[in-house]
């Protein structure tokens, strides 16, 4: 029995009334699988008050007013890790019970993988462990693999690192000059964060985002960030020239997908670029990495660039990934972190020899 299956007997054995802690997209994916299991959802419950138009949503003071006692469902990342003690004592005693669901993404098209796959490829997972270079990435793909077999997050909370991709205590050196190739560059939360971490200084940003509603927001802040060298590209990303069916959602989701109601234009990495350098290729593209990295394969060769890859959309992400990556250069070493109390983004960084800080293999860095 997996752990969501486990809390969703438990809430109907309970029979109290249940609420959703959190009003985000993690919440509308708690309610929708609660409700696909038969719980009723009461409302939803927030830290500040707002405008509701009609919808059931509480504070925490009328929510204890309204309810002699309940269960509540934490649905966003901040809440997630907290225990059942600090959820008690943030909400009082009516609090009966506190949960978090696990594995909430497969609607997005994110692939589970179960005890069964993960036997099948037990080879292929091992050939990924083993080239990881440090005991922490090891962990980290432990702690990963039992939180997809067993829907249960709760394994992933020792070793989250914040932000993802440019977190702190990094494996590699940043240069002044660094160029970075940013694919699903969102609204540029990723920018913003390496921005930090390169302590502002870099030679080029090139971002590339083809959902428009997202791009509108990109160029926001640019503006509003004063951005200098950065170049946009309002493109999808694969193996070549193609136009492909698109689901525009004006979130971090937006996805190619036959089924999709708009059309966009995809490019390889490799035109886009057209020969000119790039340091660092960070890539959240919604289960299309594999396509754009063979997109990419003469920029790889070219130029070495760090490679910071999500590697959680598809069951074979890791070992396809990590191999395609090996294939075209053996200058890489391989490292994995943790960046949510979530499976979802999981990254693979692929780090050039020469990048790599001075460390001991033993004990991570």
């Amino acid at each position: 029995m997996t752990e969501n299956q486990r809390i969703i007997n438990e809430i109907k054995y309970l029979g109290l009334p249940v609420f959703i802690w959190g009003n985000g997209e993690l919440a509308g994916l708690t309610q929708t699988l609660l409700e696909s299991n038969g719980i009723h959802v009461e409302g939803r419950v927030i830290n500040i008050p707002l405008e509701n138009n009609g919808e059931k949503i509480f504070s925490k003071e009328e929510l204890n007013q309204k309810t002699d006692s309940y269960i509540l469902m934490k649905a966003f990342l901040r809440a997630m890790i907290l225990s059942e003690e600090v959820v008690k004592k943030t909400f009082g005693e009516k609090c009966i019970r506190s949960y978090a669901l696990s594995e909430l993404y497969s609607c997005w098209g994110i692939e589970k993988i179960d005890a069964m796959y993960a036997r099948e490829h037990r080879m292929d997972f091992q050939e990924v462990y083993e080239t990881l270079e440090d005991d922490l990435s090891k962990e980290c793909l432990r702690a990963f693999l039992n939180a997809k077999i067993e829907e249960k997050s709760s394994h992933l909370y020792p070793y989250i690192v914040t932000p993802q991709y440019f977190f702190k205590n990094k494996i590699w050196r940043f240069e002044p000059d660094e160029i970075l190739f940013d694919a699903g560059a969102f609204d540029g939360d990723s920018i913003r964060d390496f921005l930090t971490a390169a302590e502002s200084q870099y030679k080029r940003i090139i971002a590339c985002e083809p959902d428009k509603k997202n791009m509108e927001k990109l160029q926001e802040f640019i503006r509003i960030t004063n951005l200098k060298n950065i170049n946009t590209v309002c493109k999808g990303l694969g193996d070549g020239q193609k136009i492909l069916k698109y689901k525009s959602t004006g979130t971090m989701i937006s996805t190619i997908d036959e089924d999709g109601k708009e059309e966009i234009q995809v490019d390889s990495i490799d035109n886009i670029l057209n020969d000119a350098p790039v340091t660092i290729i960070k890539m959240d593209i919604e289960g299309y990495e594999k396509e754009a990295l063979l997109g990419a394969k003469q920029t790889i060769q070219k130029y070495n660039p760090m490679l910071f890859i999500s590697a959680y959309h598809k069951k074979d992400d890791l070992f396809s990934i990590q191999r395609m990556i090996k294939s075209f250069s053996e200058e890489y070493r391989f490292f994995f972190r943790i960046h949510k109390p979530l499976a979802i983004d999981a990254v693979l960084y692929a780090v050039p020899e020469y990048r790599l800080k001075a460390r001991n293999k033993n004990v991570g860095f």
